[in-house]
C-alpha cells in the first residue's frame, strides 16, 4: 500500500517502513488479525472494532480514505497469490463489474451478460482496445476518448462511479494473472493510468 499510495506513509514517519521491516510486518499482522477476528462473527463487528475505531479516529486521526485503499491493496494481494482461484465469486465474497458489483448490470439489461457470453467478451474487448490505444500517447488521451466521453455521458448516461469500479476490477485481474510480476511499482503505475483514464472518460459529466 505504501509503495502504490505513498501518501499513506504520512502516519508512519516515526517508524521504519521499508519493505519487510519489523515495524511494517508487525502492523500488517495486527491488521490481518483484526480482519480475521471480525470474520468470526460479523454481526458483532462494531463491538470487536470499537477500540480500533477510537484509536484511529481520536488518537491517530487517520484519514478514513486510507481504509478503502487498504481494502483495495488486500484484494490485489489476494488476487496475486491465489491466481485462478481468485474467481469473481471469491472476489464478491471479499468485497460485497458484473458479478462483484451487480448494480453495474443495469446498463446491460438488453444483452446476454452471462460469463463469457459473446456480448460480454465483445464489450470487454472494446474497453481494452480503448485502454491500449490511449496508452500509445497519454498526452492525447482527451482526443482519443472524445467519442467515448460523449457516448457514455449523453447517450448511455452511465454513472461515472462505474469507471472506478472497472479500474478496480482490471487491477485485480492483472494481479491474478501476473502474480509476483505485478509488483507494487507495476500496481502504482497501472492504478495511476487507469485513474487518469476514468477521470477523462467522466470529463463530460461536469
Amino acid at each position: 500500500m505504501m509503495t502504490t499510495f505513498p501518501g499513506t506513509k504520512t502516519y508512519f514517519a516515526h517508524l521504519d517502513i521499508r519493505p519487510r521491516s519489523p515495524h511494517l510486518l508487525s502492523h500488517g499482522k495486527t491488521i490481518v488479525l483484526a480482519i480475521a477476528e471480525c470474520s468470526k462473527d460479523i454481526s458483532s463487528m462494531m463491538v470487536t472494532l470499537a477500540p480500533l475505531q477510537t484509536l484511529h479516529a481520536y488518537q491517530l486521526r487517520i484519514d478514513p480514505c486510507n481504509f478503502k485503499l487498504l481494502s483495495h491493496c488486500i484484494l490485489v494481494t489476494l488476487a496475486a497469490h491465489m491466481g485462478d482461484e481468485f474467481t469473481p465469486v471469491a472476489h464478491a465474497a471479499m468485497d460485497k463489474m458484473m458479478t462483484t458489483f451487480p448494480g453495474t448490470k443495469t446498463y446491460f439489461a438488453h444483452l446476454d451478460i452471462r460469463p463469457r457470453s459473446p456480448h460480454l467478451l465483445s464489450h470487454g474487448k472494446t474497453i481494452f482496445l480503448a485502454i491500449a490505444e490511449c496508452s500509445k500517447d497519454i498526452s492525447s488521451i482527451m482526443v482519443t476518448l472524445a467519442l467515448l466521453q460523449t457516448l457514455h455521458a449523453y447517450q448511455l448516461r452511465i454513472d461515472p462511479c462505474n469507471f472506478k469500479l472497472l479500474s478496480h476490477c482490471i487491477l485485480l485481474t492483472l494481479a491474478a494473472h501476473m502474480g509476483d510480476e505485478f509488483t507494487p511499482v507495476a500496481h502504482a503505475a497501472m492504478d495511476k493510468y487507469l485513474s487518469a483514464f476514468a477521470a477523462v472518460l467522466a470529463e463530460k459529466y461536469r
